[in-house]
């Protein structure tokens, strides 16, 4: 949720591409969250309502990103380079990173300690059957967006003109037509962010 927030709120550039098409490998995350809820624990009033909204946004989003284009574009259907990148980068997050924090501390960050209560695949093997499962379900659930969202062709975001400045800025072709004879030339003059036409008479 975090990444998509970032995604919403930046600037156009490489790295919101970057980040956007690693975060579609991520989808995994809202799925599972909503075939095995975990709403036990949510005690506070409209707690459990908001796991709902945000993991419900958490599908919507990547297709407000896709449909908007620019920046927010995927590989080709081909490409498996980024699915390859985002997993490795979600295994050593989990399995470093996490446990750092996870074992001296006793908290069961992200199910690193124990399975979920609802896990299919409970028992003392359960992280490695996570590991291969989600090796199959990250990458797919990406592809699935591309083919289902993804515009074709891409559209992309057109940039804002300023008008004011636009005028200003435009010059005179060398070969530009000759207006009321042979003599006389045409002159753009910006005037309040618009253009008027002035015949001078070259000498």
């Amino acid at each position: 949720m975090d990444m998509q927030i970032y995604l919403l709120a930046a600037k156009p550039s490489n790295f919101v591409t970057i980040m956007f098409r690693i975060q579609m490998n991520y989808l995994n995350g809202p799925l599972l969250a909503f075939l095995f809820p975990e709403t036990d624990s949510r005690q506070v009033v409209m707690e459990a309502t908001v796991y709902w909204i945000q993991h419900g946004l958490m599908f919507i989003i990547p297709v407000y990103l896709l449909r908007l284009g620019g920046v927010y574009t995927m590989e080709p259907l081909s490409d498996i380079s980024w699915n390859v990148i985002s997993y490795s980068i979600c295994l050593i997050y989990h399995f470093v990173l996490l446990e750092i924090f996870a074992l001296p501390t006793q908290v069961n960050l992200n199910h690193m300690l124990c399975p979920a209560l609802l896990d299919p695949f409970t028992g003392p093997s359960y992280r490695l059957w996570a590991v291969l499962h989600q090796a199959i379900l990250c990458p797919l659930l990406g592809k699935l967006y591309y083919c289902l969202f993804a515009p074709s062709p891409p559209l992309s975001i057109q940039p804002i003109i300023d008008t004011a400045t636009k005028h200003c800025d435009k010059t005179i072709k060398d070969d530009e037509s000759i207006k009321n004879g042979p003599n006389n030339k045409i002159v753009l003059v910006a005037k309040n962010s618009g253009v008027e036409e002035k015949n001078v008479k070259s000498e």
